[in-house]
């Protein structure tokens, strides 16, 4: 992905608040501090713009965000420890990524939506995580599952054991591939139930 120099958010961030959770390094509890700051302009940032054009996924002190492109309040997607570079929007996951903020939305569900992606660049394209449960969901445009595909999903599995992780993709049968739970795309966009789990392993 091409590197600009300087992107210039004038009139596009429009004086957005970012608000940055940022691990005291200095403490060995899990104390968190806020820092709230106002900006017009961002040095080598890193863009990309959604498949639909409406949004702008962006990075600053090494988290993604997002912003519509009309301007207002910038939204942080990723938070921890990792460092988040050089966003990329897979146009297999639009459906995927509107299904899972419906759910969220439809249930006033405590969840929220996360990216994922290691300064290495491993990504995990959704990360839902909320008192309902904590997926990270991979989704690829392909009918066959290789090994190459659950890569990202395991890597994350191993920082985070307690999620489920669910692979989509666009063949027809459900599998389970180690803990990888494969699931056609189709058959995860099933219309949406009030008080349902966002996806039933049957």
């Amino acid at each position: 992905m091409h590197k600009p120099r300087e992107v210039i958010f004038a009139g596009v961030l429009a004086l957005a608040i970012l608000v940055l959770c940022i691990h005291g390094s200095a403490q060995q509890n899990d104390s968190l501090r806020t820092i709230e700051f106002e900006t017009t302009e961002v040095t080598k940032a890193e863009v990309s713009l959604s498949p639909d054009g409406d949004w702008l996924i962006f990075t600053i002190l090494g988290h993604l965000f997002r912003l519509l492109v009309e301007g207002g309040t910038a939204e942080q997607l990723t938070f921890r420890r990792s460092y988040n570079s050089e966003p990329a929007i897979s146009p297999d996951g639009a459906r995927v990524a509107q299904h899972i903020r419906a759910w969220i939305d439809y249930n006033q569900s405590s969840c929220r939506l996360y990216y994922w992606r290691t300064k290495a660049g491993t990504e995990v394209d959704f990360v839902i995580y909320g008192k309902e449960g904590f997926w990270a969901i991979e989704v690829k445009n392909t009918r066959n599952i290789r090994k190459n595909d659950l890569r990202s999903l395991k890597a994350f599995n191993q920082d985070y054991p307690q999620c489920n992780p669910l692979f989509v993709y666009r063949g027809k049968e459900k599998l389970l591939v180690g803990n990888i739970f494969c699931i056609p795309c189709e058959t995860f966009l099933k219309p949406i139930e009030p008080n349902q789990p966002l996806i039933s392993q049957k």
